[in-house]
Formats: structure tokens, C-alpha cells, sequence
């Protein structure tokens, strides 16, 4: 008998740890927020006005013969109302409700809505979450892409600027001033015709004999 009841007991902890690790519910929705008296609820458990709970629209609370088991109760909705946001668990079921509605207790309404609001509108405050975070990394990584771009272009102008200054000195009419000795070109110096002066025969260069 006592190993009966141990066993029970240690069902009945289990149960109720599933319940509190109830994973928050993530999927998009939006309707409208009331609230109510709270009490017994249809998944079995009593709570009470100053509690953060819901009682979920029928359509999306589902369930079957037993309400009690519904896997639906205990999750938690982060919702978001005109004047705030706050997550809720839920523990009751809303049958007049539509989907997207929840009825709130009057503890969870007053963080979403002023009470003489009537039936604010309120949205999955996860998803808008969500949203945000993307449209945040989105312009995050145009942003990076943008400053890539530039730095790849200013690094090949700057490439381009270096390669413009390896390149020799294009020499036109020195030629007769270094050879008269009135002037010099450097290594690096070419002729119009892309040959260079110091390869030329030093009798060319001398002027012993008249180049063509």
C-alpha cells in the first residue's frame, strides 16, 4: 500500500513538473482580449484574479473527452496589448471565444489594457519578437555587405594607383638631351618606340652612328 501511494505521488510530481516546463507557445495569432473571474479551470486546477493566466478560445484549445489531459494546459503565450505585454499560462478554455481570442485574468489584463478598454486587440508578442530580431539582421548584414563592397573597391583603387606608379617614365624628345649631355633619363626610361636609350649600341647613343 505505502509503495502504491509512493508511486502516486512521485506520477502526480511528475505531472506537475510537465506542467510548469510547459514550453511557451510560438505560433502566430491575433484577436481580441476580455477577461474574467477566475476559478476552477477546465484543465483542472483552480486559480485565482491576481494569477497571469488564460482561458484559451475553444478552436485552439482542442482536447478531447478529458480536458484534464488537454497538452494544451500549461503552455504559455506571451501576448502584446496596447499598453504592454505579458505571458500568460494557460489553464481554462473560452468556449464563446474566436480564434485568437483569450480571456484573461483581470491580473494579466491590466498589463495588455486598461479595464474600461472594453476588447483590446492583442497579437502573439513572440512573433512580433521575431520579426523584429530578423528585420534587425537584415539590415545588420546590408549593412556589412555594403561596407565590404566599399572596402573591396577602395583597396583596388588603391591597387590600381600603385601599379600606375611602378610603371617607367615615357621618354618622347629627352632623347637628344641626354645624348648632348644636357640632360639624363633614368633605368627605367623608354623611348616612344618601347625601346630604352641605355639599350642601345653606345656608338648610337654617341651619335657615331645616325639611328633610324
Amino acid at each position: 500500500m505505502a509503495r502504491r501511494l509512493f508511486t502516486l505521488l512521485a506520477t502526480a510530481i511528475l505531472v506537475i513538473n510537465s506542467v510548469k516546463a510547459a514550453p511557451i507557445q510560438r505560433r502566430g495569432f491575433s484577436g481580441d482580449a476580455t477577461f474574467f473571474s477566475v476559478g476552477l479551470g477546465a484543465c483542472g486546477g483552480t486559480n485565482t484574479n491576481d494569477d497571469l493566466i488564460c482561458a484559451l478560445n475553444k478552436p485552439q484549445f482542442g482536447g478531447g473527452d478529458n480536458p484534464n489531459e488537454n497538452p494544451i494546459c500549461g503552455s504559455r503565450i506571451n501576448i502584446k496589448g496596447p499598453n504592454g505585454s505579458v505571458t500568460v499560462t494557460v489553464v481554462d478554455e473560452c468556449p464563446e471565444c474566436q480564434p485568437g481570442d483569450l480571456d484573461l485574468s483581470p491580473a494579466a489584463f491590466n498589463h495588455i489594457a486598461d479595464p474600461s478598454a472594453g476588447r483590446p486587440n492583442i497579437t502573439n508578442g513572440d512573433e512580433e519578437k521575431k520579426a523584429a530580431e530578423e528585420k534587425k539582421a537584415a539590415e545588420e548584414k546590408k549593412a556589412a555587405e555594403e561596407k565590404k563592397a566599399a572596402e573591396e573597391k577602395k583597396a583596388e583603387e588603391e591597387k590600381k594607383k600603385k601599379e600606375e606608379n611602378k610603371k617607367p617614365p615615357v621618354v618622347n624628345s629627352l632623347l637628344g638631351d641626354f645624348i648632348s649631355g644636357k640632360g639624363q633619363l633614368d633605368d627605367g626610361a623608354v623611348l616612344e618606340d618601347g625601346t630604352k636609350p641605355l639599350d642601345k649600341p653606345k656608338d648610337y647613343v654617341n651619335g657615331l652612328i645616325k639611328g633610324p
